[in-house]
This record gives C-alpha cells, structure tokens and sequence, in this order.
C-alpha cells in the first residue's frame, strides 16, 4: 500500500511539501521496509513529512527505511531524523538495494536526463545549488510483477 501525506500552510492552505512512501514485506523473510519514493518540501515541512513516514514505518513493524535521492537539502532532514548515506563500497559495508528477494550487493544506478541547453554540463552546480532533485525510478524492478 502506498501512502502521500501533504503538509499544508495553516494561514492559507498552500501546500509546503508531500512524502510518498510505501512499506513492504521482503519476499521470503519476516521483514518489512519502509520505501520512501517521493520527498519534497519546504524546511517547515520536513521535520512533520520525516516523522509521519517514521510513524508509519514504526505502526508497521518495518526494521529498515530507504531513499534514492541526490538532492542534499532533502537529504537533510533524512540524515537529522537518522538515515545515512549508503556506502558503495565493500570497505564501508554494503546495505541492500533490493528487497524482492533481498539482495546485498550494489546495484549501480543509471541516470539519463536532458537539460535545457544553458544547464546542460551543470548538473552537479544545480544538485549543489538544491535546484535539482532526482530520486531512483527504476519502475520498481525489484518488486514481484505477479
């Protein structure tokens, strides 16, 4: 089941940020995972979006969380509520991508994209500026299609 929580401005509605997450059972294992797919949002509404999906991960029983993103302002929030950074390397031990079996080895990701021709060559400086946000769509290839 895939769950969205918008935060709304009190004054006037406005919508400040959506999180969109989903929790899973590992095939074949008695564990469950929080997969958060969407994160976005303005600084006053990251602390509420991370604590619902926390919430909701705990309500659940999930053991772990993960999210693909390569904005470090959204980062953020993540990192302060207690995610990390995954390391890509066997020195600095290697976490599961995939869940549908789980899996522990690295799968690279594969980033096509296409900027407007004065950005193009610049998408580190915009990932940098936070005027960038790109998370993994992988058409959820690691999820049963049965």
């Amino acid at each position: 089941m895939t769950t969205a929580v918008l935060r709304e401005r009190a004054s006037d509605g406005a919508v400040e940020g959506i999180a969109v997450w989903r929790i899973e059972q590992v095939r074949d294992r008695p564990i469950r995972v929080l997969r958060i797919v969407e994160f976005l949002g303005s600084a006053a509404a990251q602390e509420v979006l991370v604590r619902a999906a926390l919430d909701a991960a705990r309500d659940a029983g999930a053991a772990v969380g993960d999210f693909y993103c390569a904005s470090p302002r959204v980062a953020r929030p993540l990192a302060q509520a207690g995610f990390a950074l995954a390391p890509t390397d066997a020195a600095g031990g290697l976490l599961p991508s995939r869940f549908q079996p789980l899996e522990s080895q690295y799968f690279p990701m594969t980033t096509l994209l296409r900027l407007p021709g004065a950005w193009r060559g610049r998408v580190q400086d915009l990932l940098d500026e936070g005027r960038l946000y790109i998370t993994k769509s992988d058409g959820d290839q690691d999820r049963p299609t049965s």
